[in-house]
């Protein structure tokens, strides 16, 4: 969603002790549509979802996603609803699976598949890579492999990413 260049992205989550959660994000986005002039140039992303412990090392999440521009992606309206499913073993592997109803706003489902595992560095910063799988053909003429890798630096408030994410 950047057209190969950086995104500046934040993040502002609250979780409460019953396993709900809530939060937004927000990213730069470039879509490589600039010859359009009512262009989006943000995402907002408001979530709510729900998670709870399947066994003491396993771990299930439930999640909606709703997908905000602020403007048109190439001269449509593109806003959207997604739908997770996660399942996390310790804080070492997630498996993620993701259902729009109405991907992109363009009148067909698309789904997503995707697998992440994390390493440790130190007990502040952590080795993280994943690899998935789109199914977005109809939707958005192309189905997609990707993949990423990146380190991650985080507190208990704040985390700073660095990833490259690339996709064929």
């Amino acid at each position: 969603k950047s057209d190969d260049d950086f995104a500046f992205q934040a993040n502002l989550d609250y979780e409460h002790a019953s396993g709900f959660y809530l939060g937004t994000s927000a990213s730069t986005v470039d879509f490589g549509d600039s010859s359009f002039s009512d262009r989006a140039r943000f995402e907002i992303t408001p979530y709510a979802g729900w998670t709870f412990g399947l066994t003491d090392e396993w771990r299930l999440d439930l999640q909606w996603t709703r997908y905000l521009y602020d403007g048109k992606i190439f001269g449509e309206e593109s806003d959207y609803n997604e739908f997770y499913g996660l399942i996390h073993y310790r804080d070492l592997f997630t498996g993620r699976v993701s259902f729009s109803e109405n991907f992109y706003n363009r009148n067909h489902a698309a789904a997503d598949f995707e697998m992440t595992g994390r390493y440790p560095v130190t007990d502040w910063l952590e080795f993280s890579s994943g690899i998935g799988y789109s199914l977005t053909k109809d939707s958005i003429e192309y189905d997609n492999l990707y993949w990423n890798a990146g380190l991650s630096a985080y507190n208990k408030y704040f985390a700073l990413y660095i990833r490259n994410l690339d996709a064929h």
